[in-house]
């Protein structure tokens, strides 16, 4: 009961909650970054496999 008090009046537990809030932002927003960078890499591997696909066509032609 007593260590209750001493983190109560000392904040820890509302140290622990806010600390808690912070990491639940970082993960969302690491993750709203890994989301970014797979569509950006998807859109990459596409337009290289175009530029691919023509560079093909054009070698064919000779």
């Amino acid at each position: 009961m007593q260590l209750q008090s001493i983190r109560k009046s000392l904040g820890f537990d509302e140290m622990r909650n806010t600390l808690d809030a912070m990491g639940s932002e970082i993960v969302s927003k690491v993750d709203a970054m890994g989301n970014k960078f797979d569509a950006m890499r998807s859109e990459f591997d596409q337009e290289f496999d175009a530029i691919g696909s023509k560079l093909d066509a054009l070698l064919e032609k000779r």
